[in-house]
């Protein structure tokens, strides 16, 4: 095997350790789901971040910069996202910590008080959750099996095993000391191994590459409509995602809660750049670059010292296992906790609630394997379909319910199914080439379904 293939091993077996030390942090199903609620500034910076940089952020995104230009993204779906995981942090994620939750199924059992609407939302978060998650293991073990020559059905395997360590024995104190580790990785990354890359090959690329490649609109000069519409789009991805809400929960204090907010977008923004700056320059060294998601592989390994460019394959593998792990792990929580909830309300002793929460997480990492493992589809199709879902049906529901008192339980339940299946529909049409839309305007018609339905319903039910 080549450094690549050890520095895959390795980091995998690193942190696979970490997390699997926190299992002793485990006195109760507290510190399980929400690590007792003491998580400190730091931790809540790091899990952040690395919610939010995935294997989109690592190699689809670049792709396009390299494709298009970096300050397509930069100036229209980034500020859009940022923007929403704001809302989703300061806003969605406090007002559900406030009333006591520790999944966001959770917050629709209090709220509504109606087990329909519970298992509405909690089949839409496993469901959608597992496909997020096969969605970014599909995505970097191709992408790592195409750039390393390491057998697909073994890079599955490994990470399959890693993220077990992840998540199985510590819950969220697992994935939060991870994430902080990996954040460091990432940051040394975006801080050191790209500024040297941006060195070692500006001067060439700059003189290559046409004057467009740098405009807001690229080289393919789209229109300011679609800029528009993609920035509202990721802001309602981010402002309606789990990921982002949930990490809210483990906070010790609202002030923790505020400074990592602001911390995190600000170091999100300056990572995003330059990933994505560097991706673009890439293409004045490298114009024929056949598979442009492997972008970022080629310019740590080619374009960087030997060791720098291995943490840089460290910082992509860590950022996209880093969101693979909370994305089951949510699974996992809302299996053990919510289903069972729902199907069994007696109180179960805590040694119960943390041996089945244990038994959940290894049950949803085990599905998403095999699944990643038999069915590799398309990772970024998978990822944009997972958060169209919950845009199109938790997020309106979840807004309306905290900003309308009459917002009921009945319009809750057919606001969030109507955005759900007009998605599916219209996503079966698009798949068949029955219609034909401009791209991700099917997410906003759903979108718009889920308000209209449940708008109506609660101003016609009393």
């Amino acid at each position: 095997m080549n450094a690549v293939s050890w520095t895959v091993i390795v980091t995998l077996l690193v942190f696979g350790l970490v997390g699997l030390c926190m299992a002793r942090k485990i006195r109760n199903g507290d510190s399980f789901y929400v690590m007792d609620e003491k998580a400190p500034t730091l931790f809540l910076v790091c899990g952040i971040c690395m919610s939010y940089i995935s294997a989109v952020t690592m190699s689809t995104g670049p792709g396009v910069c390299y494709e298009n230009g970096p300050f397509v993204l930069l100036t229209t779906a980034q500020p859009g996202a940022w923007l929403g995981m704001l809302v989703a942090i300061l806003f969605i994620g406090r007002k559900m910590k406030a009333v006591g939750c520790y999944t966001v199924p959770d917050y629709f059992a209090k709220r509504f008080a109606d087990s329909n609407v519970t298992c509405l939302a909690l089949i839409i978060m496993v469901t959608v959750m597992e496909l997020y998650g096969i969605s970014q293991l599909v995505s970097i073990c191709t992408t790592l099996s195409e750039a390393v020559g390491l057998p697909y059905p073994l890079v599955i395997v490994l990470f399959i095993l890693a993220i077990m360590l992840f998540c199985v024995p510590g819950g969220t104190w697992g994935i939060m000391m991870t994430d902080t580790l990996m954040f460091i990785v990432v940051l040394f990354t975006a801080l050191v191994v790209c500024p040297v890359i941006i060195y070692s090959v500006c001067p060439e690329a700059i003189q290559a590459l046409p004057e467009s490649f740098w405009s807001v609109r690229g080289v393919n000069q789209g229109s300011v409509a679609n800029g528009i519409s993609n920035m509202i789009l990721w802001f309602t991805f981010f402002a309606g995602s789990p990921v982002i809400i949930t990490r809210v929960f483990p906070a010790k204090n609202d002030f923790a809660v505020f400074k990592a907010a602001v911390i995190s977008v600000i170091l999100i923004a300056v990572i995003s750049f330059l990933l994505y700056f560097t991706a673009g320059l890439m293409r004045g060294v490298e114009p024929e670059l056949a598979a442009r998601d492997l972008v970022m592989f080629q310019a740590f390994l080619h374009h960087a010292p030997p060791v720098l460019g291995l943490v840089g394959v460290a910082g992509i593998l860590t950022a996209t296992v880093s969101t693979a792990s909370v994305l089951f792990c949510l699974a996992g929580f809302s299996i053990s906790r919510d289903l069972f909830g729902l199907l069994n309300p007696v109180k179960q002793e805590e040694a119960n609630n943390v041996r089945r929460a244990r038994i959940a997480q290894a049950f949803a990492v085990g599905i998403g394997g095999v699944a990643a493992l038999l069915y590799p589809s398309s990772g970024y199709d998978l990822s944009l379909f997972a958060c169209g879902t919950f845009a199109a049906s938790w997020l309106p529901t979840i807004l309306m319910s905290l900003l309308w008192k009459r917002y009921n339980s009945t319009a809750a339940f057919y606001g969030m199914f109507s955005g759900v299946m007009v998605l599916i529909v219209l996503q079966a049409l698009l798949s068949t080439q029955a219609i034909t839309l401009p791209d991700t305007l099917h997410y906003i018609i759903s979108m718009g379904a889920s308000i209209l339905v449940s708008v109506c319903v609660t101003l016609r039910k009393p």
